[in-house]
């Protein structure tokens, strides 16, 4: 067995070195964008008549999918999930000073009067940052 070891540039600089042997299957199974089944994101359940899945669920969704990007201006953009939907939002800070988002869900609250909005993908910026604008 080889001993030699390489560290993934895509991921964190603190992030472990991998056995060379395995880099291949590392890329594969982290970097690699996943084929996501729509109603494994979120969706409107008849049923119990809410969403089937918290906003915390569709966070991971977005982080899975690499959807923030830095656009320009201080503007980020959340590109749509893959086979999920086809819109891309605009996340930019509003006069407060927060972040705000171009979505149905956050325009809707926001034209209520409603404080701290949060949508899933104003979550998923978040969580970008927290992870240093990396995946």
């Amino acid at each position: 067995m080889n001993n030699t070891v390489v560290h993934c540039v895509l991921c964190p600089p603190n992030a472990p070195a991998i056995p060379i042997e395995l880099f291949d299957k590392h890329k594969k199974l982290v970097h690699e964008t996943h084929v996501i089944n729509p109603n494994e994101v979120q969706f409107y359940s008849e049923h119990v008549k809410a969403l089937a899945y918290t906003q915390q669920h569709k966070i991971a969704k977005l982080m899975q999918g690499r959807c923030i990007e830095y656009a320009s201006g201080g503007v980020y953009i959340c590109k749509p999930i893959a086979t999920y939907n086809k819109t891309t939002y605009r996340l930019q800070k509003n006069g407060f000073d927060e972040w705000a988002c171009s979505c149905q869900f956050y325009v809707t609250h926001e034209k209520l009067g409603e404080a701290d909005i949060w949508c899933a993908h104003k979550g998923a910026l978040y969580e970008y940052f927290a992870r240093g604008q990396k995946y």
